[in-house]
């Protein structure tokens, strides 16, 4: 098995080079669009990627090619729900921003089984909750931005959602020694053009979405959690769970053991995205 080197927090993402960028398509973009901005001809752009009609969607991922790429042209965050690999992996991240009542239940049973994640936390929580924030990095885990606030940033503007993710980033290097690792999660999910290319304009290569919700948020129970993800698990896949989830200890101690037995590699979300580009 091909071993991976640490991604050293903070520093950008080295991926295995190829001729291709990634960009996002957002509402109400369009093929045309796309080939203006990049001056790319359109049957250039289908042949890249592999398109047998002109139709876009929201969150689709299209290739460009590096060779048209300027330093005119910036580009923004991509926005990801699944991994690059092609590799029989999945990723189990956390979202923190609420409370903590839970959290160390969920850090046992992943350290029980030596399980190392991706945990997406606000500044406000590891302001709260200093001690859990550093264990979670001692317990081997990477942490990523999540926003300071936790405010909607398809609501405000671009200098606001600038000075979120500025002091975030600010709060984990003054309390935990690092910025983390350069993804970020937009609270909500929520995500537009703007909110992509504030977070490409601030360093953050993607931006991660998932491609299984536990709802754990809801309370669900430890067998709804575990159904969610083990049917809808294929490989790639990016799950969100949360760090004060009231049922997540209890269905990660009983989901964990089958990922393995179905031949997943359970991994941190930045070992998916290093054969990209």
């Amino acid at each position: 098995m091909k071993e991976f080197k640490e991604i050293e927090a903070g520093l950008p993402i080295k991926t295995k080079k190829s001729k291709y960028n990634y960009y996002t398509i957002c509402h109400g973009e369009t093929l045309s669009h796309i080939s203006k901005k990049f001056s790319i001809p359109i049957e250039q752009l289908k042949e890249d990627n592999q398109l047998k009609s002109n139709y876009l969607y929201a969150g689709q991922l299209i290739k460009i090619n590096r060779k048209v790429l300027t330093e005119t042209i910036s580009l923004p965050s991509v926005l990801i729900s699944n991994g690059f690999t092609n590799k029989n992996e999945i990723s189990l991240t956390f979202d923190a921003g609420a409370g903590a009542e839970h959290t160390g239940e969920i850090l046992n049973v992943l350290k029980k089984h030596r399980i190392q994640t991706t945990m997406f936390l606000t500044g406000k929580w590891v302001e709260q909750f200093p001690k859990l924030s550093r264990r979670i990095i001692e317990d081997g885990h990477e942490i990523a931005n999540h926003s300071y606030s936790h405010p909607d940033f398809t609501k405000i503007p671009s200098d606001k959602m600038t000075e979120e993710l500025q002091k975030t980033e600010e709060c984990f290097e003054k309390l935990l020694g690092t910025k983390g690792i350069p993804l970020f999660r937009p609270p909500f999910g929520a995500w537009n053009k703007s909110v992509l290319e504030t977070a490409g304009k601030n360093q953050f290569p993607y931006t991660v979405y998932w491609s299984i919700d536990t709802i754990d948020w809801k309370e669900t129970s430890s067998d709804e959690i575990g159904e969610r993800i083990m049917t809808k698990s294929t490989g790639n896949d990016i799950v969100l769970a949360h760090l004060n989830g009231k049922s997540t200890a209890k269905a990660m101690e009983v989901v964990i053991p089958k990922l393995l037995n179905k031949g997943l590699q359970i991994v941190k979300v930045s070992e998916m995205l290093k054969e990209t580009r």
